[in-house]
């Protein structure tokens, strides 16, 4: 898609209990959509819902423990979702793939030790059996092992003035190419080794006038086609680049206009 283009399909209205939806991820293997909202559930609908639809499956209730969930993930290998709470709690809650209604994670990652920080964005690595996290006000990314819970120090953290992390909100991980992306809320995606650790420079930066970045919440990867998707909330748009781009770049596509119906757009999937 290009330009100012209407949707193919919509999932809106009442029925939906979309409630101020941040995250969102694809289950291709189960066809279903999985959106983070802010208002403190997982909803959960078949991948080709259109309109004023119920989810198929809600998590919510006091027993969740969710706290103004933004980033989530799905682990398709293990049957578990992954939730990055950016509330008070400053936690990774763990579910069923197949949870419903006020039920109780299977595991929480939480406490000082995590070093968790304002957790936003959320990627997983069944590969090599490691979560990312991206924290924007610690200005971090964390690591850890895909089934760590309870108060557990990161396996590895990137973090400080080389890393040029700058409230970094999305996070997406290319196995393919070992590389980590970032989407920093001040207008720039900074690429990094999947191994990184400590105050590291990225090997590729995006950024600049000509990128069209307008604080970037989301970010996706099409990694058979080599790009790059980011989800700019301060411009409603989407902007499309190389998977190698670096530099003052501009966008190879960009989808925006009145007819996207596109407003504050912050959790992106792309689905090949």
């Amino acid at each position: 898609a290009d330009g100012n283009i209407a949707p193919v399909r919509t999932i809106t209205g009442a029925a939906t209990n979309l409630s101020g939806p941040r995250g969102i991820a694809i289950d291709t293997a189960n066809n279903e959509i999985f959106a983070a909202n802010w208002g403190n559930s997982i909803t959960v609908y078949s991948r080709t819902a259109s309109g004023n639809i119920a989810p198929v499956r809600t998590i919510t209730g006091a027993a969740t423990n969710l706290s103004s969930p933004f980033g989530i993930a799905i682990d398709t290998a293990n049957n578990e979702i992954f939730v990055a709470n950016r509330g008070g709690s400053n936690s990774i809650t763990v579910y069923s793939r197949t949870a419903s209604g006020n039920i109780a994670p299977v595991r929480t990652i939480t406490g000082a030790a995590t070093n968790l920080n304002g957790p936003l964005g959320i990627a997983l690595d069944t590969a090599n059996n490691e979560l990312y996290v991206s924290n924007g006000i610690g200005n971090s990314i964390t690591v850890y092992n895909r089934i760590a819970s309870g108060n557990i120090a990161p396996v590895r953290t990137i973090t400080g003035a080389a890393t040029n992390l700058n409230a970094p909100y999305g996070i997406a991980l290319d196995t393919a190419n070992n590389e980590i992306f970032v989407a920093n809320f001040f207008n720039s995606i900074a690429v990094y080794s999947r191994v990184a650790d400590g105050n590291i420079a990225p090997v590729r930066t995006i950024t600049g006038a000509a990128t069209n970045l307008n604080a970037p919440y989301g970010i996706a990867l099409d990694t058979a086609n080599n790009e790059i998707f980011a989800a700019n909330t301060g411009a409603d748009s989407i902007t499309v680049y190389s998977r190698t781009a670096d530099g003052n770049i501009a966008p190879v596509r960009t989808i925006t206009g009145a007819a996207t119906n596109l407003n504050g757009p912050v959790g992106i999937a792309v689905l090949r």
